[in-house]
Order: structure tokens, then C-alpha cells, then sequence
């Protein structure tokens, strides 16, 4: 077997020393260490991967869960538009009811204007339903570049209508608030004797002033609010007999005389066409009537200027030849 010899020289005039080393041997010291190289470059070349593929997966991560956050946050956006449409449909919901109302408040439903007769009323109005959806930008489209914003019109639409249903319903309450109506059915009653200056009734003789209608007609007729109001007083007088006095705003008020009976209690609140006593004879007077009298600040006014629902000249009728319909007040 060959061997190589090694001469081993520690320190320069030392002894030496001399090694033989069979070169199989010195083959296989090699090969271990080319085997050790091999497998620690391997492990080298396997680690790196390792960190590589570590990095590419902590890189997709964090791709993907930014892509995560960025679909969450487009679902919050879209879920926003959706209230943000859901408010503005309910909006104009909102709107096209206070429409629908104050064209049947106003009786315009399915009226316009004729161009035939060109002297007569009308309104010519504008659905909100003829406004194709195209009027309307998207909402994806920015305000800016849409040139309006339909949600603060919208509000404004809305609110002019609140408004405007408030001022139609302030003055309905108003109307509602005037004696436009004879508090007795325009049928079977006359007038006996109307508003200003007669002759005393009593004595035929003199003139005096008469503060009222007297409207006569059969036992028991129902008399009616000819307004909404408040009954101020009710009671009992040797002229008026039973009588009721209703407060209908700050500037009217309305007295019913020689009622047979009262219906209604001080305090109370009527409505226009509520039964509020029956007519009578009570108090000074000789025949079945009812006496009724305006005042407009505390001052006597005709009530024939007030009825609308019927024409009070057409109800006086010659009934002064019967004395049981003689009006002594």
C-alpha cells in the first residue's frame, strides 16, 4: 500500500517529526470534507429558498389582506350609497305625498288649464313623476361634476312643501274658524227678522236696533256650530232665554238665543255642523225661533256677511199675518 510521509517542523531547530499516512486515507479525509462542503452549501442553498419563500408569503399576505381592507372599505362605500339612496327615496316619497296632498287640498288632481277657454281658472302643474330618472345623476357621480346635489335640493324641495302644507293648513284652520254657514238646515226656517234698525215689535212703535238674524222654524230644529270654536258660556237670560255664546278666534264670536235646549257644556270644543241645542221659545219671545248674532271684536256685525252656504234673503218669507210666528225680540 503506498502512503505519503509527512514531515512535521514545530520550531526551527526542534526535532522533527515524521508521518506516514496511507493515501486511501488521506482520499477518504477528502472526500468527507468535499461531502461536507457539498451538504453545507446544500443546506445553505435550501435555507435561502426558505427565507425567499417566506418573504413571497408574507408579501401575498399582506397583498391580500390590503385587497381584503380595500373590499371592505368598497362595502362600506356601497353599503353608504344604499342608505344614502334609501334616504333620498324616502325623501322624495315624502315629497310626492305632501304633493299628493296639496293637489287634493287644492282640487288639482287631473286638472289643467284649458287653452279653449283661455277666461277660465286653472293651474297647470308638473308631476314630479314626468321628471325622467335621466335628471337625476348617479351616485357615483361626483357633486362637483354633476353641477347640482340632488340630496340638499331634495331637502329644500321637501321643506318648502312642509312649509307650504303648514301655511295651507294655518289658513284652513282659519276658515274653518268663520261662521260661513246657517246654524239651522236652510229648509222649513225663514227669517223673521234680519240685522239693523226695525220697528219695536212689541209696541209697533219706535224704531230699535237689532243685533242679529231671527231665524224661525219648527220646534226642536237642530242648531248647528257654523264654525269651529270654543263654548265660552252657556246659560239662562230674560231676553236670549237658554242661551250659548262660542268663542271661534280672538276677533269672532257667536251667540244663539231662546234655545229650548242646550247640548253643550262650557269649555267644550265644537266643530262646524256639530248639534249644539235645539231651537225654542224661551225667553222674551212669542213665537219658536232662534236668535243669532256675530260679533266681531266685541262688536256687533251682520251675520248675513259671513253665510256662504246659503242666500239669507231668499229665507224671509211672509209670515206676518200667523201671530203664533210673531217675533217680539
Amino acid at each position: 500500500m503506498s502512503k505519503v510521509t509527512l514531515i512535521w517542523v514545530s520550531r526551527p531547530g526542534k526535532p522533527f517529526s515524521i508521518i506516514s499516512v496511507p493515501k486511501g486515507l488521506i482520499f477518504a479525509a477528502a472526500g468527507v470534507v468535499c461531502l461536507a462542503l457539498l451538504a453545507s452549501v446544500t443546506m445553505f442553498v435550501f435555507y435561502e429558498q426558505r427565507i425567499a419563500i417566506a418573504q413571497e408569503n408574507l408579501r401575498l399576505y399582506e397583498a391580500i389582506t390590503e385587497k381584503e381592507k380595500l373590499n371592505q372599505d368598497q362595502a362600506g362605500i356601497i353599503a353608504e350609497k344604499g342608505e344614502l339612496l334609501n334616504a333620498l327615496e324616502q325623501q322624495l316619497s315624502e315629497v310626492k305625498t305632501f304633493e299628493s296632498k296639496i293637489r287634493q287640498f287644492l282640487g288639482l288632481d287631473g286638472k289643467v288649464t284649458n287653452p279653449k277657454h283661455p277666461n277660465q281658472g286653472g293651474i297647470v302643474t308638473e308631476s314630479l313623476d314626468s321628471f325622467p330618472p335621466a335628471k337625476i345623476p348617479s351616485l357615483g357621480e361626483h357633486a362637483g361634476s354633476a353641477g347640482v346635489d340632488i340630496q340638499p335640493r331634495t331637502r329644500s324641495l321637501r321643506n318648502n312643501l312642509i312649509e307650504l302644507m303648514g301655511y295651507i293648513r294655518n289658513r284652513q284652520i282659519e276658515t274653518d274658524m268663520l261662521p260661513t254657514m246657517l246654524p239651522v238646515g236652510s229648509r222649513d226656517v225663514w227669517l223673521a227678522s234680519g240685522f239693523g234698525w226695525r220697528s219695536n215689535p212689541i209696541t209697533g212703535r219706535g224704531s230699535e236696533f237689532h243685533a242679529g238674524l231671527d231665524i224661525a222654524g219648527a220646534l226642536m230644529t237642530p242648531v248647528k256650530a257654523p264654525a269651529d270654536g270654543d263654548v265660552e258660556e252657556t246659560g239662562e237670560n230674560k231676553l236670549l232665554g237658554n242661551f250659548i255664546k262660542i268663542r271661534h278666534s280672538k276677533k269672532l264670536t257667536t251667540v244663539y238665543g231662546h234655545l229650548h235646549s242646550i247640548k253643550v257644556s262650557e269649555g267644550q270644543m265644537v266643530k262646524r255642523e256639530d248639534v249644539i241645542g235645539y231651537m225654542g221659545n224661551t225667553g222674551r219671545t212669542t213665537g219658536i225661533h232662534l236668535h243669532y248674532s256675530v260679533l266681531k271684536d266685541g262688536a256687533y256685525v251682520d251675520p248675513a256677511d259671513y253665510i256662504l252656504d246659503c242666500d239669507v234673503s231668499s229665507l224671509t218669507l211672509d209670515h206676518t199675518k200667523n201671530e203664533a210666528f210673531k217675533i217680539l225680540y
